[in-house]
């Protein structure tokens, strides 16, 4: 943006004509770049995501990392806004915006967490849930009224009441 901020300027006196054609390739060039950079933030959240949902049985976060997380995913959007220099920050916040909608998940109580997951099942699985709350389907859409989303973020809760609840909802082992 700045290079054609640049040529614009130097070339005022020019033809309007002249001006569009020395443009057009680095317009051109800079909607590549955005687009390209753009899919590289897009996955960079996405590869967030994973790990932080999907990342396997050696990662356990605590309350107390939900701040360092947070932070990790400020500067993974700063990555991307680069001082002004990179995309505009409604693009960065358009492609953010799943993780900035579950990270207060981390930072939410084990208590508070498991009575939302058993509401939210309750509420679509219905009564037939009372007895055994069921094991909710993986959607790949992370998001913090999901059911499957507050499931992984009790798996992956490094505290002893998330794997009594996990163990006796589930059976599922106190390590993962």
């Amino acid at each position: 943006m700045l290079a054609s901020r640049r040529l614009l300027e130097s070339n005022r006196s020019s033809g309007t004509s002249s001006r569009i054609l020395q443009l057009s390739p680095i317009l051109i060039h800079e909607r590549v770049r955005t687009r390209i950079i753009a899919d590289i933030m897009r996955a960079s959240f996405d590869g967030f995501l994973f790990v932080l949902f999907a990342g396997g049985s050696l990662r356990a976060f605590s309350l107390l990392d939900s701040q360092i997380i947070e932070d990790d995913f400020k500067s993974l959007k700063n990555l991307f806004w680069a001082n002004v220099d990179g995309l505009p920050t409604d693009v960065i916040d358009k492609f953010s915006s799943t993780a900035r909608d579950v990270l207060p998940l981390f930072r939410t109580d084990t208590e508070s967490l498991i009575e939302q997951f058993r509401c939210l099942t309750l509420e679509i699985y219905g009564s037939s849930a009372k007895s055994r709350l069921p094991l909710p389907p993986t959607s790949g859409q992370w998001n913090p009224t999901e059911p499957n989303t507050l499931l992984r973020v009790l798996c992956y809760r490094n505290d002893e009441a998330a794997s009594k609840f996990l163990k006796k909802t589930y059976n599922l082992p106190k390590k993962l």
